[in-house]
């Protein structure tokens, strides 16, 4: 049984499966092929379109209106909220109606989208990586103008990696994690706290040998909601990922019973979100006596 660790991880890494945009030679530039008055009119399309990203088509059509904005006149924060928008329909739409294909795509065309944009806002994080620097050391290049990049490509790979098995979690928490940790350092409040968010789910679905903390997970997510209450997803991730590792039946009724009772509107912003956060925690409510 000793092995066991070491067989998954030798595992993980003949099962990687991906190549990162700055390995590649030929990178993204911010060459525009449009006036800045025409950007600003594909801006406000794509942006009307996520505003009603509840409904799928509108989410869609918001994907493609952002990438053609994006390519049209490359920026870090266009290809950050196209990685956002990819999250969204795959989190939102398709992870829900159990179109797996479906959602990994997205998610993977989310993190490619996410690494684009990383690229453009940290040209010498980019470098590093490309020049065979470790990603620990990598991170510390990273700023603020870098942060929607990273936490949007970081977890569409996150949630890629996890909707593709335990080889590839294994092979990505450690780059995710120092992202992601970084951004902890820059901003732990972005996004709602996402940052604390993620360790808190991270901490308990990795497996002991690969940092798996039921401790650490449960101060993460606490943090999380300390700093940002009313957004629901940590609520529900807690639930998910923590009560259900700690078979904890009936903090994990109390916390999605406390996201159905939530107001959604109560962060004008993130209403869809929210919104779907409520339909997650029903179905996991539904399915409580099968996983305790």
């Amino acid at each position: 049984m000793k092995r066991f660790p070491i067989v998954l991880c030798l595992l993980a890494a003949a099962c990687a499966g991906r190549t990162a945009a700055w390995e590649s030679d030929k990178q993204p530039t911010s060459q525009a092929t449009v006036s800045a008055d025409e950007a600003t009119q594909l801006d406000a399309k794509a942006e009307a379109l996520f505003a009603e990203r509840l409904d799928l088509g509108k989410a869609e059509a918001a994907v493609v209106a952002y990438a053609d904005a994006a390519a049209k006149a490359p920026t870090a924060d266009r290809l950050a909220k196209l990685s956002r928008a990819y999250y969204f329909v795959a989190d939102g739409h398709y992870g829900i109606a159990g179109r797996k294909d479906d959602m990994l795509k997205s998610y993977e065309k989310g993190l490619e989208a996410g690494e684009q944009g990383l690229i453009l806002a940290c040209p010498e994080f980019a470098k590093m990586m490309k020049d065979g620097k470790k990603i620990e050391e990598a991170v510390k290049a990273i700023n603020e103008a870098a942060v929607p990049s990273v936490y949007w490509y970081a977890t569409n790979l996150g949630r890629w990696a996890r909707a593709e098995g335990m080889t590839k979690i294994l092979f990505w928490k450690d780059k995710i994690k120092a992202m992601m940790s970084r951004l902890v350092e820059i901003n732990e409040n972005y996004f709602y706290a996402a940052p604390l968010r993620y360790f808190g789910a991270m901490y308990a679905v990795a497996p002991a040998f690969a940092g798996g903390d039921l401790k650490k997970s449960e101060e993460s997510f606490n943090k999380s909601l300390s700093l940002a209450p009313n957004y629901l997803s940590t609520k529900v991730l807690m639930a998910e990922a923590l009560m259900t590792k700690k078979q904890d039946r009936a903090s994990f009724e109390k916390l999605l019973k406390e996201v159905l009772a939530a107001d959604s509107n109560v962060l004008p912003d993130v209403v869809p979100e929210n919104t779907v956060e409520k339909k997650k925690a029903e179905a996991l409510l539904a399915k409580i006596d099968d996983l305790f």
